[in-house]
């Protein structure tokens, strides 16, 4: 069975296309081509690097589906394909649903009922109901099947390839606008954390009323953006992925508001339309708000950058915290350390850990960078391994 896949965001014009080869096929007297929805799915779009993982941005999405029609038949002939002879070779145009023995590949323009080789022409191959196959000429297809009707058999069978051209056209995501994409949660939301960092909050509703862009949009269209623009620090990926986590636990909650509900619908399915932009951005204000709401004013431990870039040392370090985040990838590990200094340090690791929280651990690493998290100083550690506790 052949299928065919095609834009979620084109299948309506699609069907509306089916329909005006259908009123040919009507007025031809031959059965209507149907197609045959097989399953919905999604695939990734665009690619960026973040954190030093690649983390898909955005999805398609497709409708795969099966075209069906039945070929007229005359003395129990029908169409399996058309050849049109080129100098550089067959080009193939099997009718869908139907098999075309690969020995006409590379068959000649030769008609089989006036045994003449042509040039540069389309030839018809035939199959009988007996499973005898010929090879026939345009011109000698009349002829060959002594029927005045004949046309409804050729027709009808370059309706069926016009259906299938038509399932394939601008299916590739080229011409496709954003708002027929869908976004990938893990992706986007550090984009939104990088824009609060820099510009601050504001809701699109705010947005509009003040006649200027929103947070939403403005992380939406720099993720977008992705060779132009600033990308997310180590900082604003981590802020993201904790508000991922802390939203799934939260959101576990009975009894959520209708803004709650939503909130929930998009952390948990993690592949978003573009309509979901605003619910997903404002996350990450919604979980400073929730987690800093109750908890009392503490004085910070002052943390500093410690380490040389690029090299690899051995560090004393004890572990704070840790969780995993479920990414396109699979899973990551993010470790927060702290020495005896109360200096800060992460790690993102994509094989996990056995490393237990307020245990302190000889750890061999390298300093991939010295960053800021809310704040606090901290250094960014990879490719670490426990030497000793």
């Amino acid at each position: 069975m052949k299928t065919y896949k095609i834009l979620k965001a084109r299948y309506d014009g699609f069907l509306k296309q089916i329909a005006s080869l259908n009123k040919k096929a009507k007025k031809l007297g031959c059965s209507p081509i149907t197609v045959n929805v097989l399953r919905e799915f999604k695939e990734p779009c665009k690619t960026a690097n973040l954190g030093g993982e690649t983390v898909v941005v955005t999805y398609l999405s497709y409708v795969e589906i099966e075209l069906l029609g039945n070929s007229p038949k005359l003395s129990g002939w029908e169409v399996l394909a058309i050849l049109s002879h080129t100098q550089s070779g067959n080009l193939l145009r099997v009718v869908p649903g139907k098999n075309l023995p690969t020995e006409y590949r590379t068959k000649e323009a030769h008609c089989d009922h006036c045994n003449v080789k042509r040039y540069r022409t389309d030839t018809y191959v035939l199959q009988h109901e007996d499973g005898k196959v010929v090879q026939v000429v345009s011109k000698c297809l009349k002829d060959f099947l002594g029927h005045v009707n004949v046309e409804s058999l050729a027709k009808y069978a370059e309706l069926l390839l016009s259906a299938e051209a038509k399932s394939q056209e601008d299916n590739d995501g080229t011409k496709v606008s954003h708002r027929e994409m869908a976004f990938n949660l893990l992706a986007f939301l550090p984009f939104v954390a990088m824009i609060i960092r820099t510009h601050g909050w504001l809701s699109r509703s705010k947005a509009q009323m003040q006649g200027v862009v929103s947070t939403a949009d403005k992380a939406f269209g720099a993720m977008l953006d992705l060779n132009k623009g600033e990308l997310p620090t180590i900082a604003d990926i981590e802020a993201s992925y904790s508000s991922i986590e802390w939203a799934k636990e939260y959101l576990k909650k009975n009894n959520l508001s209708d803004y709650e509900f939503n909130l929930k619908q998009i952390v948990d399915s993690e592949i978003v339309d573009y309509r979901a932009v605003g619910f997903a951005s404002s996350l990450i204000p919604f979980y400073k708000k929730e987690t800093e709401k109750n908890t009392p004013k503490e004085n910070k431990t002052l943390s500093e950058h410690f380490g040389v870039i690029g090299k690899r040392d051995t560090f004393t370090l004890k572990l704070i915290k840790a969780f995993d985040v479920e990414g396109t990838y699979g899973l990551t590990t993010i470790h927060h350390f702290e020495d005896e200094a109360g200096n800060r340090a992460v790690w993102f690791s994509s094989t996990g850990s056995d490393m237990k929280i307020n245990e302190t651990y000889k750890v061999l690493g390298t300093i991939k960078k010295h960053d800021e998290y809310k704040g606090t100083k901290q250094t960014v550690l990879s490719r670490c391994k426990v030497i000793d506790k």
